[in-house]
């Protein structure tokens, strides 16, 4: 017995090709569909179209039509009314035009997603398997999206715990783009989650307010030197794998998040024509902030204690380009919280680092608004865009201050340590 192929798009194929077009060759896309005839004779749909946004519609398109014929134009009083286009077909087009990477405009995104696509296909997978890929459209009430938020927030995660409210939100913010766009096709007339109370409250989303302490700071880089042994699952047996996290990899990540606020994602995408040790600044142009969360640019400063980070840095670097990363690529997440473990450390993620160097700016004495425009954060815009510039000379202010700031603060460390040392403890 022949094997069913399971992969195979049931509304049709849209192939890719070059094609001659005015003496040139440009992109078109093949939207083809085929079926058998009343008579029992293969059939075929066939459309070449200049977009594949066009191409999955006509993919829709061929569908009534195909039903229109083979059911009979007697048979079929309402022949001239649209077909009732499915949730699967609305999926269909959502992942061939909106499931792209992120398109830019300078450093403003028009398009696509800058987080990890498979995440959003997964999302979509989910829905999809929800509702049901035959469900038409006009069907889904605000009570069938309610109850599926209700499952959502009540679905354990993989740590057996709820979730919190930022994590179903992502999800039901997939669904209400595809209704968005089916209303923008005219396969919708409303929007079901508007018909009712707010399903997505961003005033439920908790904010994390962890920082890490100085005595953490102290106890974690003193462990980044060892290799660590993380437990993974290899063709579904447990082994161990051990990451040799030096100090000179998991620590720059450190310092850098710590005395700059930047992001995980801005250290990673970080290059060398980003970093001005003249100046003792670090630049997130138009260019460089396409890497950052919001897209804003900005100035950083570089304290003494990253200045010396980077001048370690460099004399291990082989390659220095204009365009190579700063720091090599490594699981931060996993070594982080391994080593975080084993200095007792408990609750700190590696993004609470922006948090604490933000914290610490503050605390040095540098103003609010200074420190907001330095972690490029999009709130208070008034006074930010209107009142407070940083520019060089700030950044380099803001530097010493921190360094004041951690001298004093490590300092005060040390000799609570060292009390602790001298001090004997008597037996009773």
């Amino acid at each position: 017995m022949a094997r069913t192929k399971t992969s195979r798009n049931p509304l049709g194929s849209v192939l890719k090709k070059k094609a001659l077009k005015g003496g040139k060759k440009v992109t078109v896309w093949d939207a083809r569909k085929r079926y058998t005839k009343l008579d029992g004779s293969p059939g075929e749909k066939f459309k070449r179209c200049d977009t594949e946004a066009e191409a999955y519609i006509e993919l829709v398109n061929f569908k009534g039509e195909i039903e229109r014929e083979l059911s009979g134009i007697e048979a079929d009083p309402k022949e001239n009314e649209e077909p009732a286009h499915t949730l699967g077909e609305l999926i269909t087009y959502f992942r061939g035009e909106y499931v792209k990477p992120a398109v830019f405009s300078g450093n403003r995104k028009i398009s696509g997603y800058k987080q990890d696509l498979n995440t959003v296909r997964r999302y979509l997978t989910e829905i999809e398997t929800h509702f049901g890929s035959g469900t038409p459209l006009e069907s889904i009430s605000y009570e069938h999206c309610r109850r599926y938020a209700t499952i959502l927030a009540a679905t354990p995660t993989q740590g057996k715990t709820l979730p919190a409210a930022s994590t179903y939100h992502k999800k039901l913010s997939i669904l209400s783009k595809l209704f968005t766009v089916a209303i923008q096709l005219q396969w919708l007339t409303i929007h079901p989650m508007e018909q009712g109370k707010p399903l997505i409250d961003r005033k439920a989303e908790k904010a994390r307010m962890r920082v890490m302490t100085f005595e953490e700071e102290l106890a974690i880089l003193d462990h980044c030197h060892q290799d660590i042994v993380i437990s993974r699952k290899l063709r579904g047996k447990p082994t161990d794998c051990r990451i040799k996290s030096n100090r000179h990899i998991l620590r720059s990540y450190i310092l850098f998040a710590v005395e700059t606020g930047m992001r995980y994602g801005e250290i990673d995408a970080l290059k060398w024509w980003q970093v001005d040790l003249d100046r003792n600044v670090i630049y997130l142009t138009e260019e460089a902030a396409r890497d950052t969360k919001t897209g804003k640019e900005g100035i950083l400063p570089i304290t003494s204690r990253l200045r010396s980070e980077i001048d370690v840095v460099i004399d291990r670097t082989i390659r220095r380009g204009r365009n190579d990363r700063v720091l090599p690529r490594m699981r931060v997440d996993l070594v982080f919280r391994k080593v975080c473990k084993l200095a007792g450390v408990t609750d700190l993620q590696f993004r609470d680092l922006r948090a604490t160097g933000a914290t610490r700016m503050a605390l040095a004495g540098v103003s609010e608004s200074v420190v907001m425009k330095i972690t490029r954060h999009t709130r208070l815009k008034t006074l930010l865009n209107h009142y407070t510039s940083v520019d060089i000379v700030n950044a380099q202010i803001v530097a010493r201050k921190m360094d004041r700031f951690n001298r004093n603060q490590a300092s005060k460390v040390k000799a609570k340590v060292n009390d602790k040392i001298k001090t004997p403890k008597v037996k009773p």
